[in-house]
C-alpha cells in the first residue's frame, strides 16, 4: 500500500504507512525504502540520505536497497561521481537489479554522454529485479530517451 501511494505522489500517506510498518516491524526493509523514496519525492534529500545510509548498513538486501537509494540521493544532490560509484557497487552486489542502471543512465544523459545513457537504459529494461514502483520508471525514462534521440524503433 505504501508503494502504491508513493507512485500516486501521495508521499504523506506513503510515509505514514512506512512509519507504521517501521514501528511494527523494526527490520522492515521495504517500509524504510519506500519512506526514503518518499522523502526524495518531497525534496528532503537530507532525510532520505539518512534513511538510506542506515539501510545500507543492513545485511544483504538492506545494503543493496540502501546503496541504491543513496545513489539516487547523490544524483539529485549533484554528486555525480559518488552516485555512479554507488550504482556500480549495487550492480556488482546485485547484478539483476535494474534501478542502479536507471540512475547511471540519467546521469550520463544529463552529461551528454548519450551512448553510455542508451547502454544503461537498455540494461535497466532487460533486468528483472526491481521495486514495483521502479519498473515503470525504467521503461518510461528509456522510452523518452529513445524517442528524443531518434530511436523510435526501440521504444517499448
Amino acid at each position: 500500500m505504501a508503494e502504491i501511494n508513493l507512485q500516486r505522489n501521495n508521499t504523506l500517506l506513503a510515509k505514514g504507512i512506512s512509519d507504521i510498518l517501521e514501528n511494527d516491524l523494526k527490520d522492515n526493509i521495504s517500509g524504510k525504502t519506500v519512506k526514503g523514496y518518499a522523502e526524495i519525492k518531497e525534496g528532503d534529500l537530507e532525510k532520505a540520505e539518512k534513511i538510506f545510509a542506515e539501510l545500507s548498513q543492513e545485511k544483504e538486501n538492506g545494503e543493496v536497497l540502501g546503496k541504491e537509494g543513496l545513489a539516487t540521493v547523490y544524483a539529485k544532490m549533484g554528486h555525480t561521481e559518488r552516485a555512479i560509484e554507488l550504482a556500480e557497487e549495487v550492480e556488482k552486489k546485485a547484478p539483476d537489479r535494474s534501478y542502479a542502471n536507471v540512475v547511471k543512465a540519467d546521469l550520463f544523459y544529463a552529461m551528454g554522454n548519450y551512448n553510455s545513457a542508451e547502454a544503461e537504459y537498455n540494461k535497466a529494461i532487460q533486468k528483472n529485479e526491481f521495486e514495483p514502483y521502479q519498473e515503470a520508471e525504467a521503461y518510461h525514462k528509456a522510452s523518452i530517451f529513445f524517442a528524443e534521440n531518434g530511436n523510435s524503433d526501440l521504444i517499448i
